[in-house]
């Protein structure tokens, strides 16, 4: 049996200017998570629809370019159980809908898999500022989580909350197939992941220039101080902590946006005050500390009292790659802690050769947490 990475496109922004505005931000084209746009949302009145008795709270729209429609049809089938799985673990107050496709990758993108194998790449559709109240920062909020808030006024919200690509170029397992699987992938496993990291399961802590080893939350506009910059959270990252002293990363993201930067600022004049500032060591120490294993962690106990101990109230993160890889670091559980555990969903790697139902089977999570484990479901409940 092989692993394989679980999504190789998630999430970079590279931005040739730095845009300060208080704007949202789209992920609009769905097979490349490295491009993104700043869209105007401005505030809406609405009532969005209440939960309603049914096993899926998920409308999945979905898109199939291939001509293989009994193919199609499983896939879209297995988003469908996707969304039961999800609507039974967590309790959603607003219907969320999922546009779905299902294509070539590497055929629509020439060069784009180089010999790596692309399962698909999944996510929230729009991110939206925010304002937290509990400590009034403004951070992203996924549309998923702001929907489920039920606000009477909101930022306009997209038609879709999540975006989730498959590539069809690979050999795919179905619930009813014949056993075994030999080198097939249980589609059911990368698409549950998909949705998890849609719901809010993301960070904006990245080298943005992807050179200097140094990370920091996506640059962005104060709603204070319109004309002045400042690094933007998403609300998973408010959750974050160093281990083992249990320092709130958010205390280190105060500590950045001393650094001031104005509108219209261009990459590199960005990158060379920043480099030369104060604030950058700060920043070089998050990407050291993203680049070692058990060194970032989601706190399961928010209210955790300063020097209490950590055991059992975080959950360690990914960041034991040797190079910064927005795919994969501080966006998944770490391999090694949870591989083999109930919270199996969200590492990084996929086996082939074995059914989303073996792998509950083997970690005891049949009867139990299903496929989203206890820990996931305790950090999707925290997210909101």
């Amino acid at each position: 049996m092989k692993t394989t990475p679980f999504t190789a496109l998630i999430g970079l922004i590279f931005l040739s200017q730095i845009t300060l505005s208080q704007k949202c931000i789209d992920y609009f084209n769905s097979y490349n998570r490295y491009e993104t746009k700043f869209v105007d949302c401005p505030m809406v009145s609405s009532s969005l629809d209440k939960r309603q008795t049914t096993d899926n709270m998920f409308t999945i729209e979905f898109t199939c370019s291939i001509t293989d429609t009994v193919l199609c049809d499983k896939a879209r089938n297995a988003y469908i159980t996707a969304g039961k799985y999800v609507t039974a673990t967590l309790n959603l107050n607003v219907p969320l809908v999922v546009n779905a496709t299902m294509l070539d990758i590497c055929a629509a993108q020439p060069g784009i898999c180089n010999g790596t194998t692309i399962i698909g790449t999944g996510g929230t559709a729009r991110i939206i500022p925010f304002s937290d109240s509990t400590d009034n920062k403004t951070r992203y909020y996924p549309q998923a989580i702001l929907k489920q808030m039920n606000l009477p006024q909101h930022p306009a919200y997209l038609p879709y909350d999540v975006i989730s690509l498959i590539n069809s170029n690979l050999n795919y397992w179905f619930e009813g197939d014949p056993l075994p699987l030999n080198n097939k992938y249980d589609m059911l496993y990368a698409v549950l992941a998909q949705f998890v990291h849609g719901l809010g399961f993301t960070t904006t802590w990245n080298d943005y220039d992807a050179n200097i080893q140094a990370l920091t939350p996506l640059p962005g506009a104060s709603l204070t101080a319109p004309n002045q910059g400042q690094f933007i959270e998403t609300i998973f990252d408010k959750y974050l902590v160093l281990i083992p002293d249990g320092t709130k990363v958010t205390t280190i993201t105060d500590q950045l946006n001393v650094f001031k930067f104005t509108p219209n600022i261009t990459i590199n004049q960005f990158i060379t005050t920043f480099e030369a500032s104060p604030q950058f060591p700060f920043a070089q120490n998050m990407y050291k500390n993203a680049t070692t294993r058990n060194a970032i962690g989601f706190l399961l106990s928010p209210n955790l009292l300063p020097g209490a101990p950590l055991t059992d109230n975080v959950v360690i993160l990914e960041t034991s790659l040797n190079n910064f890889n927005p795919a994969i670091s501080i966006s998944h559980v770490d391999l090694k802690t949870y591989e083999n555990t109930a919270d199996f969903l969200m590492t990084y790697t996929y086996p082939t050769g074995k059914t989303l139902d073996d792998k509950m089977a083997s970690v005891g999570s049949t009867n139990t947490t299903g496929p989203i484990g206890p820990n996931i479901g305790k950090i999707l409940g925290i997210l909101g």
